[in-house]
């Protein structure tokens, strides 16, 4: 089974998200994600779902116009 998470970053005035997918747990992969970062994280939301990667494409895709590199 595949967790699907939502993660939560703030830089100044702007709040950045990254939708990811994990077999592990998704605090777990929060705790990786906070290794030399400076920003504060949070793990806004997870779900389990057999279609992991396909629904995470899917919010790839959808948000695709909203999306930063870096």
């Amino acid at each position: 089974m595949y967790k699907v998470y939502l993660i939560s970053s703030n830089h100044s005035d702007n709040t950045y998200y990254k939708i990811g997918w994990t077999k592990r747990s998704p605090l777990k992969r929060l705790k990786e994600l906070k290794t030399g970062n400076s920003h504060e994280l949070n793990l806004v939301e997870s779900f389990e779902s057999r279609w992991g990667p396909k629904i995470e494409s899917s919010l790839h895709r959808n948000f695709n116009n909203k999306r930063c590199e870096g």
